[in-house]
């Protein structure tokens, strides 16, 4: 199985996905600066190679609840990186929100 990592061509290609799609500035930020948020999480070794996978997600996910970050923020973020995962073609890494 392929091992999956977030580099700058895949960050590239989501920053001109959201410009085509005609969001606004802030939103490809804020999108970009969440994306960049998870992979730096990876990189500091949480999950095991910092490879890019569902369970990553998920525990990306609670790391954030256990961080005391609000639902709301949380789901943000999660919809941040869901796009980007469905933007490179990794749909199966998707997970689903938080119920507020």
């Amino acid at each position: 199985m392929e091992k999956r990592r977030i580099n700058r061509c895949h960050l590239a290609a989501f920053y001109d996905q959201l410009r085509r799609e005609e969001r606004e500035r802030s939103t490809i930020e804020k999108y970009c600066r969440d994306v960049k948020q998870f992979a730096v999480w990876l990189c500091e070794g949480k999950v095991k190679a910092g490879a890019v996978t569902k369970e990553a997600v998920s525990r990306w996910k609670e790391h954030l609840r256990g961080q005391g970050y609000k639902p709301e923020t949380i789901n943000g973020k999660l919809s941040a990186l869901n796009k980007f995962l469905s933007c490179v073609g990794w749909t199966e890494c998707r997970v689903k929100y938080l119920k507020i």
